[in-house]
């Protein structure tokens, strides 16, 4: 329920409107090469809907450059000729996306009742169902939910193979594992996690009891499930192709380093090379995205923690980001459960499956956290979230003791983490814990989808139709739609340049402005006449010496400027200048 108001209350978020017309790709042309730095599962699954009621397509900008993201000029012509249908069709492509979050939970629950008792069972599934995280992507037409929730799923499906040890739990396993390679490219550690695990299953059974042929061949039927369900997903579509056939755009598949800052050229590394003539068993495209996504990586992008930018990102950003998009409740029950786990042996499970447990989200903080050259969203560590459940139940496992604390301390926790998350409903895309301040510091800490991802749109409409004095309408809005479409008649607010000072009576009036450019982020926003104006670093960082009148959603601020705060505004500007 929390999922389906959350997809009628929030706007299309900045990337969604591309992953619809990319899944309509799919299914109108065959074509999954549109947004192909995502698996083509989600985009699919969400189109449905819109392919059965006939939604308007125009493929004129779609290209097949290794180098280009054509998906977002496409996704603003899937706009422009759907009009303020577009909402309608996001939304039953958001509701056609729940049952992923829903195989997240019943795996969450199904892991820790394995491991530590039905309690905990129940520990874990209320701390995803209410995870503000959990929440806030659930319902969106992306990626990042769905690998989370397919990752844990493939993760339980390879431990009860490990203890069953049993040709139906290979089989699980294999299509869990090749669904979940459909949804993310984060779920490629899967592909070096279950052979890992099976290694290590195989070493820790007795000497004589060891049957290797037995594990070694169903690993192999895992394989085999896993290569058959991602090639059917993409239709096959260039398996086999020779290696050195392709043309990289990445500089580890080039060969040639970035220069100057800027991404390296095409080319490919393997090309005069022997294994150049290999055949890749996997489908081009899958191979093409993940070249294409670690180019974004390949150079130093503009980053943003704690109220800083910085040219390039932090190793450390994920481990102290991560915590502040986790309510301070499950932070309790886990540390109470790492606690219990060291003091009492009892609510320990055993070492092999702790190891299932704890491996897979270290292998992702590792992965991504290498990704040191852009530290923005904390979305890319999603998968490590429904882990921190799973570990969190213990607190309640059976056999760990008579210590009553433990049953006081699991409700306390709970209680807060489930308050925390829904007096902030439905806006869990801006949640920050309290420790941290809460949302009204939540641009402090975050910009773009760990704070404003263009959502609260619609927002602002209902803002506006309930304060009709607030006209004419001054906006600078995040966002890939339209604000017209919405109803939302609007210019651009007047920015203050160094060198480039408006009009005074410009200034006066209302204005809407969303929190990422508050914070100073250089990103294009609507003029107002259906184009782009690119906004820099600077202009709208006057705002923050004033204080808005009010509030649509938690990312657009809304303020009105008079012309003694014009004057006053002015008089600060020229002043900086002056001392510049």
């Amino acid at each position: 329920m929390l999922l389906t108001w959350a997809a009628q209350a929030d706007a299309p978020v900045w990337d969604e409107p591309a992953h619809l017309a990319a899944g309509l790709a799919v299914l109108e042309r065959g074509d999954v090469g549109l947004y192909r730095v995502n698996p083509p599962l989600v985009r699919t699954l969400a189109a449905l809907p819109a392919r059965w009621l006939g939604a308007a397509t125009d493929w004129s900008k779609a290209t097949d450059d290794p180098a280009g993201r054509p998906e977002f000029q496409v996704a603003q012509d899937f706009i422009r000729v759907n009009g303020s249908r577009l909402f309608a069709l996001m939304t039953l492509g958001r509701l056609a996306c729940l049952p992923l979050s829903l195989l997240g939970a019943l795996a969450c629950g199904a892991w820790a009742r394995d491991l530590f008792g039905p309690w905990a069972g129940q520990l874990a599934l209320a701390l995803w169902c209410f995870s503000p995280s959990v929440l806030a992507h659930g319902h969106l037409i992306t990626a990042d939910l769905a690998g989370a929730a397919l990752f844990i799923l493939a993760s339980w499906c390879c431990q009860r193979w490990l203890r069953a040890r049993s040709v139906s739990w290979a089989l699980r396993t294999g299509l869990a594992v090749g669904v979940a390679l459909l949804a993310k490219h984060t779920c490629l550690l899967l592909v070096v996690l279950v052979p890992v695990l099976t290694l290590v299953a195989v070493v820790a059974t007795p000497r004589g009891e060891r049957r290797p042929r037995r594990d070694l061949g169903q690993l192999a039927l895992v394989v085999a499930v896993a290569w058959l369900v991602v090639n059917l997903g993409y239709g096959f579509s260039g398996t086999g192709r020779r290696l050195g056939d392709f043309t990289f755009v990445s500089a580890r598949l080039t060969g040639h380093p970035p220069a100057q800052g800027q991404a390296a050229e095409t080319g490919n590394r393997f090309r005069d090379h022997w294994l150049g003539a290999l055949p890749v068993p996997v489908p081009a495209d899958l191979v093409r995205g993940v070249d294409r996504q670690q180019r974004d990586f390949d150079k130093p992008m503009r980053s943003y923690f704690d109220g800083r930018f910085h040219a390039g990102g932090w190793w450390w950003y994920y481990l102290r980001a991560l915590p502040l998009k986790v309510p301070a409740g499950t932070w309790l029950v886990l540390a109470a459960a790492i606690g219990l786990a060291v003091l009492r042996p009892g609510a320990r499970a055993a070492w092999r499956d702790e190891l299932s447990l704890l491996l897979p989200p270290l292998l992702v903080l590792l992965a991504v956290s290498a990704q040191s050259n852009w530290s923005l969203h904390v979305r890319y560590v999603l998968p490590v979230v429904p882990f921190l459940f799973v570990i969190a139940s213990r607190l309640v496992a059976e056999g760990a003791g008579a210590w009553r604390g433990r049953s006081v301390v699991a409700s306390v926790g709970l209680t807060l983490a489930l308050v925390s998350s829904l007096v902030q409903a439905p806006h869990w895309l801006s949640f920050v814990s309290w420790p941290a301040g809460g949302p009204a510091r939540g641009p402090h800490h975050f910009v773009d989808s760990s704070f404003d991802w263009g959502q609260d749109l619609l927002h602002l409409k209902t803002w506006l139709d309930e304060h009709p004095e607030a006209r004419p309408l001054n906006l600078t809005y995040f966002g890939s739609v339209d604000p017209r479409l919405a109803g939302i008649q609007h210019r651009l607010s007047p920015p203050l340049r160094p060198g480039d000072l408006p009009d005074p009576a410009s200034l006066v009036g209302w204005h809407a402005i969303s929190t990422n450019y508050l914070q100073g982020f250089q990103f294009p926003a609507h003029r107002g006449d259906g184009r782009f104006a690119m906004v820099r670093a600077g202009d709208y960082l006057h705002f923050q010496s004033l204080e808005p009148v009010g509030r649509a959603g938690r990312s657009i601020l809304v303020y009105r400027i008079d012309a003694e705060m014009v004057t006053r505004l002015l008089d600060e500007r020229l002043a900086i200048e002056a001392g510049s």
